[in-house]
């Protein structure tokens, strides 16, 4: 039997800790840690008869993450849900690198590889997703309770109900104990793991446990896996996917080289980083007393240092260039004048005719889950519809480009009206011999926009939808999109790349008077300040200090 002594103590004697009361950690749930997106989309599909709304959490190591883990989880679910019980989602929660550091002494991963792992463990679930505050957001090493506490904080933040959403901690036998701590307050699961049979039965053997509603035991055990093993070169219990990376991060421990996102491309070691000018920052123009000139160099100014922020982002894998969206309008310009008949998706180039569309995402996800009209209002644009019979090229933001956007412009583009060739943003950069670059359509482009890292800017990064019809702009930086999703930043550097591009805009905002407030900004930039509750009368330097500060305390890889 286990040791009641001990376990008020903190300690069992085989030293694991149990954790200690729910303590009143300060967290400001506006700092998104994770996705909701899997537990909205469940929740519209509730059923009208369920015995409550559960969220899954585990914490652990995950050094690296294996099968097992998930097997935990669904394992966990299955119960929950022969119970009466829907299970909207799950999280895993990877512990910081202190507390690793401490139980793992050869072949720790970083928390930035450890939640590379994660996400790619979960990418093709339906319900499961990765939460980062325990490992790189706390200051340090944090209980499980604590992370529990986090992780309905989020939630009540972020998702609308009108039932009560249940937060489960999911463990496994081997940590039978833990379910002491949730005997007063919360859920949780204790999953029968291979080797924590007598463990298991001791600590089911207290009324405390066995008759409380809120602790369940489920003695259907999991597969005998372990990251120990996988760390001493049996890699069996790894998805496909986790394998190929991790062994990358073992190579990589003795390369001279980084290696760096394992979706970019390798051909590709070019980015050129794109001026919009006076299009991107012409809200401010009536805001400010200054001139337009001043203006200008201002945000040239934020250029170059952003510029060179994505350079020591990149390391040595890729080159920045800069280019102007003037000089690709007069390459457009040009072609337009040889009766090339040009149907454009980009917002800032004009063409024969323009489609407004843009992809929609959910806070910190990478794929998008709508094709939406814009946010803001679009004047003197000759729309698709009003195009004339004939044939079109049409400039896209990127190759390939997606199945949904070529069947939307073929919706919208009259009947006697045909596509008969794409071209990307590449086509407007001049190569060294003068002619246009000859950019192919199975080529990846990739293109990065100023706009998209200026806080408040005209169609400036990522449409986010909020809740289910809640559409704003974020600009593409923690914590509301992900770098690594927009722009190839390496996960290892993205909170570094994140805050000193808040630190470029405290800057640009400074610069340019300081006068600018929320309500100064893009329509869809003021509807996140509204969501998030920064007021409207907010000092856009003040904003900007609020994210600076909140990564003060935060633990990520320097660049």
């Amino acid at each position: 039997m286990i040791d009641l002594d001990e376990v008020s103590s903190g300690f069992t004697n085989n030293d694991k800790q149990i954790a200690p009361a729910f303590e009143d950690y300060s967290f400001d749930a506006r700092w998104w840690t994770g996705p909701t997106h899997k537990i909205e989309r469940r929740l519209a599909h509730v059923p009208d008869v369920t015995n409550g709304l559960a969220v899954l959490v585990t914490t652990g190591a995950f050094c690296p993450i294996h099968k097992g883990h998930l097997q935990l989880l669904e394992t966990a679910k299955r119960t929950l849900e022969s119970r009466g019980m829907t299970v909207l989602g799950g999280y895993i929660c990877p512990d910081h690198d202190q507390y690793v550091s401490s139980k793992i002494v050869l072949g720790s991963l970083s928390a930035a590889q450890r939640l590379e792992l994660c996400e790619l463990a979960v990418e093709e679930s339906d319900w499961l997703m990765v939460d980062r505050w325990a490992a790189i957001y706390a200051s340090g090493a944090v209980g499980f309770t604590t992370i529990v506490n986090h992780i309905d904080k989020m939630i009540k933040q972020h998702v609308t109900t009108t039932k009560p959403i249940q937060i489960v901690y999911t463990f496994g036998g081997d940590n039978a104990m833990f379910a002491f701590s949730f005997v007063a307050r919360w859920s949780c699961i204790c999953v029968l793991r291979p080797g924590s049979l007598a463990r298991f039965n001791d600590t089911t053997a207290y009324d405390s446990l066995r008759k409380n509603p809120r602790i369940i035991f489920s003695r259907d055990t999991t597969a005998q896996l372990d990251s120990t093993s996988v760390r001493n070169g049996d890699f069996s219990g790894l998805l496909p996917r986790v394998r190929a990376r991790y062994l990358a991060m073992q190579r990589a421990e003795h390369d001279t080289f980084s290696v760096g996102d394992p979706s970019l491309p390798p051909s590709i070691d070019t980015h050129h980083l794109r001026k919009e000018g006076l299009w991107a920052i012409h809200p401010f123009l009536q805001k400010l007393s200054g001139s337009p000139d001043d203006l200008i160099k201002n945000y040239e100014s934020f250029c170059e240092k952003l510029q060179h922020v994505f350079e020591l982002a990149f390391h040595s894998r890729a080159t920045v260039q800069s280019i102007k969206l003037q000089d690709q309008q007069t390459k457009l310009d040009e072609l337009l004048s040889q009766h090339v008949n040009i149907i454009s998706i980009d917002p800032c180039l004009s063409g024969s005719h323009n489609i407004s569309l843009w992809h929609a995402s959910k806070p910190l996800v990478k794929a998008s889950d709508a094709m939406i009209t814009p946010l803001e209002q679009i004047l003197d644009v000759k729309q698709i519809d009003q195009a004339k019979a004939g044939a079109y090229t049409v400039l896209a933001g990127s190759f390939p480009i997606d199945a949904e956007t070529e069947r939307l412009i073929t919706k919208k583009l009259p009947g006697d009206c045909s596509i008969v060739k794409y071209i990307s943003h590449l086509d407007l950069i001049s190569s060294d011999s003068g002619d246009m670059a000859n950019t192919s359509m199975t080529k990846y482009n990739n293109i990065i926009n100023a706009r998209d890292y200026l806080v408040g800017s005209h169609e400036g990064g990522t449409v986010l939808q909020l809740g289910e019809a809640r559409l704003v702009r974020a600009p593409n930086i923690i914590p509301y999109v992900r770098p690594s999703h927009r722009a190839h930043v390496d996960v290892t550097v993205e909170m570094w790349f994140s805050r000193e591009v808040w630190e470029l805009n405290h800057r640009f905002f400074h610069a340019v008077g300081g006068g600018l407030v929320v309500k100064d900004m893009a329509v869809g930039f003021q509807a996140l300040c509204e969501a998030q509750g920064f007021p409207a009368d907010m000092p856009m330097t003040d904003l900007c200090d609020w994210h600076i500060v909140a990564f003060e305390d935060m633990e990520y890889a320097e660049a």
